[in-house]
């Protein structure tokens, strides 16, 4: 009898690890955070922050995991940006898969002007790497920053990632954004509402690869909360299909799960090209 239990509690763990990844829900990796103030782009001037990362166990404070280094995103609110509060859905998805994720109160900035904070904190992070001080010290992979953001946070996502230098991606969500900077090519997952107007043009405008996602029955502010949660499983799913490597995570941006989607209704528009 044991020895039969034994054998079906291991027949169970090798079904387990063999179920696809799923960018819907939380990762391997407990989320952890706290607050933290980051340099504006003018001097002497500094930003509320979070910042959410790979931990020991979930919540405020709590000790990095063993691993890393991982990839960085920095991520701007939408409208006037005034707190970095209202996008820990994202920041603790980002963190669980292994993405550090710093959400920023950039202020009441117009996209042109909020591309360039993005751009100080993305430098300063990167110096931060390497401090004692620095509680993620050597734990942060400085060969890949992305930029992300909603709204007017999305639009400066776009002009900021322009620098393909310093990014190596952006995330968009609802950029309001009328056109890409000249020269634009750096890879950038646009997801929106079907009233983001301006989302097919900006795509089309892109080089490959590119990718596009609107999502069914949303507003602009990702209303209802089952909309916003598959804003956020598209987004998890770019990021972790594409610098994280996640082979399942492939089917929702380039295969059968966003085609899947866009049959049944929950996204109303779906386009990939790599």
């Amino acid at each position: 009898m044991r020895a039969a239990a034994a054998l079906v509690l291991v027949l169970a763990l090798l079904a387990r690890s063999e179920e696809p990844k799923d960018p819907s829900k939380d990762g391997p990796y407990p989320a952890g955070w706290h607050e933290l103030s980051v340099p504006d782009d003018k001097e002497g001037a500094t930003l509320a922050a979070a910042i959410y990362f790979p931990a020991m166990k979930a919540g405020e404070d709590a000790a990095r995991a063993d691993g890393g280094p991982w990839p960085v995103c920095v991520f701007s609110p939408g409208g006037p940006a005034s707190s970095w509060q209202g996008y820990e859905d994202f920041g603790k998805r980002f963190a669980s898969w292994g993405v550090v994720t710093v959400v920023v109160a950039f202020g009441d900035r117009p996209a042109e002007k909020r591309a360039p904070q993005l751009t100080v904190v993305r430098d300063w992070l990167a110096a931060q790497n390497g401090a004692d001080e620095f509680d993620l010290k050597g734990k942060l992979d400085t060969n890949i920053f992305i930029s992300a953001g909603h709204s007017r946070g999305g639009a400066a996502a776009i002009l900021a990632a322009a620098d393909a230098k310093k990014w190596a991606g952006a995330v968009t969500i609802g950029a309001a954004l009328r056109e890409l900077p000249k020269g634009y090519a750096t890879p950038t997952f646009l997801i929106g509402a079907p009233e983001d107007k301006t989302l097919p043009a900006l795509y089309d405008a892109q080089k490959k690869p590119r990718w596009l996602a609107v999502v069914a029955g949303m507003d602009h502010f990702m209303k209802p909360a089952s909309a916003r949660a598959t804003v956020v499983a598209y987004s998890m799913a770019w990021l972790g299909a594409r610098f994280l490597k996640i082979a399942d995570f492939r089917s929702w941006t380039s295969g059968d799960r966003g085609k899947k989607d866009l049959k049944d209704g929950v996204l109303a528009g779906f386009k990939s090209e790599e």
